[in-house]
């Protein structure tokens, strides 16, 4: 995406004007997670975009009962990390194993945390990273049950509500959670592997892909 360098001087701390932050879910998403994840990310001035496996509609849950319908924005295999300024995958174990089956969605997840971008993931969203191979070395939250799955792919489980670390912002669903979210979301990329200085080339690059149609999308998220 051709995106300037971000610049937050001058800007109140947690302000989200002009991101585009990606929101990744599918059926079985715990429905109030993603509502009122959404609903922050939208008061800081960021255009949340939620991003499924297919287009239509997602089912949210209230364990282990459906609970509504979320529309997805934009389908998966339509957009890249380059049109987006950070990542937010929600709780709900049904729709996290879903997307651990999904080979595209891994991809997707371990583009965002070598970027250098910030992800949020919180409750069993951080499952994820597991899949993703990036969890080694990293302090992380996460539902209780999966300690033993972190601890064993190499993380330094930490028994907190939220923990940040560098781009990663990991936790459960508290209000303390979605405080940290949004001066997460408004972090500018930082190096997290040695392929950033080439993820930087390319995105400078003329023939990088660009985000104007997602951006536009997002004006309608609600």
């Amino acid at each position: 995406m051709n995106r300037p360098l971000s610049n937050d001087f001058g800007n109140r701390i947690g302000s989200l004007t002009g991101r585009v932050i990606a929101i990744l879910a599918t059926d079985g998403v715990e429905f109030d997670e993603l509502s009122r994840a959404k609903r922050e990310l939208l008061l800081a001035g960021a255009r949340a975009i939620v991003i499924g496996p297919k287009p239509g509609k997602i089912r949210g849950f209230r364990e282990p009962s459906p609970a509504g319908e979320h529309s997805v924005d934009v389908a998966l295999d339509a957009t890249s990390v380059s049109e987006f300024d950070g990542l937010l995958v929600p709780g709900g174990v049904l729709h996290v194993d879903a997307l651990r089956c999904m080979p595209r969605v891994i991809e997707f997840v371990r583009s965002f945390v070598l970027s250098g971008l910030p992800v949020a993931v919180s409750g069993h969203a951080a499952s994820l990273l597991i899949d993703a191979g990036v969890v080694r070395g990293r302090k992380l939250s996460a539902w209780p049950s999966l300690k033993t799955d972190l601890t064993n792919a190499g993380a330094r489980w930490m028994d907190r509500d939220v923990v940040s670390e560098r781009s990663l912002l990991s936790g459960r669903a508290v209000p303390a959670y979605y405080t940290a979210l949004r001066q997460h979301m408004a972090q500018a990329a930082s190096a997290e592997s040695p392929l950033f200085p080439d993820f930087l080339a390319r995105l400078f690059s003329p023939g990088f892909p660009r985000a104007h149609d997602v951006r536009a999308r997002g004006n309608a998220s609600g």
